[in-house]
């Protein structure tokens, strides 16, 4: 959409706070004081979010902000090289000046508090991103009414904020707020309530994962959460209060527009057999993880009365599934649409043989979550899989023992040799990761003529590829190489280190 205004239209980003826009106290039709009052005193300066002691002296003349109307050059004092009369700009022109600054900057600190002309979209600009770098700018507007609040808060449309914020916004709306990101700290008393900041432009949430966190801390929005019918995508992570299924199935049917789906550790329990249908038979969505266990009494029931035939997830690129060889079995013929799949492994049965049969795959990622011996017949399947990612990884709390896998063998393990471009694997017992992985690059450098980027386990870093030489070395033992990763593999006993 164009960031251009109309001849005429007042000089407001477009698209941006519209329900500021038609309130008379919106601070977009100006400030009811004067230029000095707004700006200048350190009751005021305190709402841009930074301390008036943090401003550059070059900003102000004996304490008094620069006039309105003297050009930018003089405006920006604390700049070194002249610029362009900024005020003489069209109004268009000005806008793209301005949202081309850093939210958080400095400049766009001084911008707001020395011109009274361009205040507010400097103002606007600053408060559109309140994050970890100027995150007290929340906590300062506690002392204002609430008119103020609501003038403030109605700017920002990227939000981080922790689940201990010491200010009720209750009666606050978040009327432009897009992208709300909550971080949990290992311990507090303190509930979060977010039904305040959800909006009419809210898109993104995110619950950051904290698997230190042990007591809920997030009281239940779900009910509420039809505030955001423009929702694309919810990453939960954070356990919540009084929550059930229901909640969270009625929730997903409010917000159509939804894309991504990420339901991690803490939060797994909101996801049932019925929300996990729901899901699996939507088509607008995209990504979906959800680390609970999906078994074949689980399916048995999210499953009732669906046919043999029909595609499950039939839009979904990226799927991330907990899974048991026999469920996996009953499942992945659903799945012929799949291009994308992270998969972590419960048992010891063979569903890397229900892997193989997903035709369109082409992006695979397999974790063992439990002990586990490898030998090149467990791997077989693979082996004709037209993949251009492969990525093998051992979950530090458990063994996966290759000690079985001869070097001889790796060149055929891992999909077809035509289509590989990323190879990451990773596991104990064989030697030649512990003499030299030149070896190793060499093996695979042979069969794989275009793959860009393999993370392997090596012991120690081979001896003609030192940091300095890296990269002249690869050519010879593997043409196509433009990324090599060498991990050090950490001993179960010490994964806490």
């Amino acid at each position: 959409m164009s960031r251009f205004t109309r001849q005429g239209d007042p000089v407001t980003p477009p698209n941006r706070n519209r329900g500021l826009q038609s309130n008379q106290s919106s601070p977009y039709r100006g400030s009811p004081k004067s230029n000095a009052e707004t700006t200048s005193s350190p009751e005021n300066r305190h709402l841009l979010g930074i301390d008036p002691m943090d401003i550059d002296d070059g900003d102000f003349v004996s304490g008094v902000p620069v006039s309105g109307t003297a050009s930018a050059a003089t405006t920006l004092a604390s700049t070194s090289k002249p610029l362009p009369d900024l005020l003489h700009l069209p109004d268009e022109l000005k806008l793209m000046v301005i949202g081309n600054l850093e939210p958080q900057s400095k400049t766009t600190f001084n911008l707001a508090l020395t011109v009274r002309e361009l205040k507010w979209m400097a103002m606007r600009q600053h408060w559109s991103i309140i994050g970890t770098k100027n995150e007290s700018a929340l906590t300062r507007l506690r002392a204002e009414n609430i008119t103020t609040q609501q003038n403030y808060v109605g700017l920002i449309q990227d939000l981080t904020i922790r689940t201990d914020l010491p200010v009720d916004f209750s009666q606050c709306r978040f009327n432009s707020l897009q992208k709300l990101v909550v971080r949990a700290p290992d311990e507090s008393a303190f509930d979060l309530d977010l039904s305040t900041f959800l909006g009419p432009s809210l898109t993104d949430i995110n619950l950051k994962l904290n698997l230190n966190r042990q007591g809920p801390c997030i009281i239940n929005f779900l009910p509420v959460m039809n505030r955001s019918p423009s929702l694309k995508s919810i990453q939960f992570g954070l356990p919540f209060h009084n929550t059930h299924p229901h909640h969270l199935l009625e929730a997903l049917e409010s917000c159509p527009r939804l894309e991504t789906v990420r339901i991690h550790s803490q939060s797994e329990d909101l996801i049932d057999e019925h929300v996990w249908r729901y899901l699996a038979t939507n088509h607008t969505l995209r990504n979906f993880l959800w680390t609970g266990l999906v078994d074949v009494s689980f399916l048995d029931i999210a499953l009732e009365n669906i046919p043999h035939g029909q595609v499950l997830f039939s839009n979904v690129t990226h799927l991330y599934l907990t899974i048991t060889s026999d469920a996996a079995a009953k499942l992945f013929p659903h799945l012929q649409n799949l291009t994308s799949l992270a998969l972590v492994i419960r048992d010891h049965g063979d569903i890397l043989e229900s892997v193989a049969r997903l035709n369109n795959l082409n992006n695979l990622h397999i974790e063992y979550d439990l002990d586990t011996d490898l030998t090149v017949a467990l791997l077989a399947p693979l082996r004709h899989m037209n993949l251009t990612r492969f990525v093998l990884r051992q979950d530090n709390r458990f063994t996966l023992d290759g000690s079985a896998i001869p070097l001889s063998a790796l060149p055929n393990l891992f999909g077809s040799h035509a289509t590989m471009e990323r190879l990451e694997f990773a596991w104990q017992g064989s030697l030649y990761f512990d003499d030299n992985a030149q070896d190793v690059l060499w093996a695979l450098g042979r069969v794989y003529p275009k793959v860009n980027w393999c993370s392997l386990t090596a012991a120690s870093l081979p001896s003609n590829l030192g940091p300095s030489n890296a990269h002249p070395a690869y050519p010879p033992m593997w043409p196509s190489l433009r990324r090599l990763d060498l991990w050090e593999m950490i001993e179960p006993d010490y994964a806490d280190d």
